[in-house]
């Protein structure tokens, strides 16, 4: 029993979820585009990274309907780097919503995308010319046009995000006010993504502190169940 004490308040307040919690990361990389529009904060051909972690079996709210959903994940976060340091975006609290042949949001067919409710946002091109952030601005996006890669909108990763042919667009839809005034609006497209880490990435992820205390967490359950096996 002794042991247990070592558990931070955190990881005890996510004990009664230690055996559903099964969050994913995926990680992301790519160049924006020469179709990129208004190219003037940032460069195409430019390159960007990050990640996303939430968990796929995040059930949903219960509002909307089977066409519109949006799902509460806690653990969820993403982050991505564009130019080596130019933007450097974090979130720290995420919404999800996924869209089955919906049409009043990116274009219409079937949309998952996460948007920052809040964000830290630094590096050098943001004092002059800020990233935008909205529930549909500078969101991750997966969208397909037309309808049948859902079957209905209740769940969040069906088919697999991380099949980057099931989609017209996987990417950064990104919003950057130049100057603090003019919009610009580029979409910055995902050319690997991957649970796969990258090779030699030894930066901490947003939500690693939270993965820490999710597996300690999770080795007392485990404890828990071997005892009461044992009895």
């Amino acid at each position: 029993m002794h042991h247990y004490k070592l558990l931070s308040s955190t990881a005890l307040a996510i004990l009664p979820a230690c055996l559903q919690a099964a969050p994913i990361t995926l990680y992301f990389s790519g160049t924006t585009n020469a179709g990129s529009p208004a190219t003037v904060s940032i460069a195409a051909g430019t390159g960007f990274s990050g990640s996303v972690t939430f968990d796929p079996a995040t059930p949903n709210c219960g509002c909307g309907d089977s066409q519109h959903r949006n799902f509460f994940d806690p653990l969820a976060t993403f982050h991505f780097d564009i130019g080596g340091g130019l933007y450097n975006f974090t979130t720290t609290s995420v919404g999800i919503e996924v869209d089955h042949n919906y049409g009043l949001n990116f274009g219409g067919g079937d949309v998952v995308w996460f948007w920052a409710n809040s964000s830290t946002i630094t590096g050098t091109g943001q004092a002059t010319n800020p990233i935008f952030v909205d529930i549909t601005s500078t969101v991750l996006l997966w969208r397909k046009t037309g309808n049948g890669i859902f079957s209905t909108a209740n769940s969040i990763n069906e088919p697999p995000m991380e099949v980057l042919g099931n989609w017209t667009f996987a990417g950064i839809d990104l919003s950057i006010l130049e100057g603090g005034g003019n919009f610009e609006h580029y979409l910055l497209p995902f050319s690997t993504l991957s649970q796969t880490p990258p090779e030699g990435n030894e930066i901490p992820e947003p939500a690693s502190t939270v993965f820490v205390f999710s597996g300690l967490t999770a080795l007392v359950c485990l404890g828990k169940r071997r005892r009461h096996s044992s009895n």
